[in-house]
């Protein structure tokens, strides 16, 4: 078993090269050194298959970004990364951010709920194309019940592609 997990763990780099092979640059998270190594570390007790799954969610999730070790443990344990690691890492590498809408003045108030919304559609239709339109896969990559997804999905009139 122990020989198993060596063998995947020195593959880890072209996995991950493969599994990302064709989609867009957007939807692709990079990892640095650190990150590498703890995916290296990792036993794999789901093997390739728990690898791929990573991957895609850190795609989904983290689209364009640099990921560090922290990122990784918080993907292996399938949680959502804590706010402050968000802001951490924002704030140490420059993103340009453009709002759904204007910067609101005085008389313009944001509409929370329709910048939400716009962010969750959007996190769909990506999850749903990495997904090739599985939606079963799609709430796999992010994270929900595939019933929640369906229900999002007809909130938004979103079509799964067949």
């Amino acid at each position: 078993m122990r020989r198993a997990a060596l063998s995947i763990a020195r593959h880890i780099p072209l996995l991950i090269r493969h599994f990302q092979k064709g989609k867009p640059s957007g939807a692709i998270a990079h990892f640095d050194e650190g990150a590498l190594e703890r995916l290296m570390a990792h036993p794999w007790p789901g093997n390739v298959r728990e690898l791929r799954n990573v991957v895609e969610r850190a795609g989904v999730l983290f689209g364009g970004e640099l990921l560090g070790a922290d990122d990784v443990d918080l993907l292996l344990a399938n949680a959502a990364p804590p706010l402050e690691s968000r802001r951490e890492r924002l704030a140490a590498a420059p993103v340009s951010f453009v709002p759904a809408s204007p910067s609101p003045g005085r008389e313009q108030p944001i509409d929370l709920r329709q910048e939400i919304e716009a962010i969750e559609l959007e996190r769909i239709n990506m999850a749903l194309e990495l997904a090739d339109g599985i939606v079963s896969e799609a709430a796999r990559l992010l994270t929900l019940k595939r019933t929640t997804l369906i229900e999002k999905m007809r909130k938004y009139g979103v079509q799964a592609a067949a």
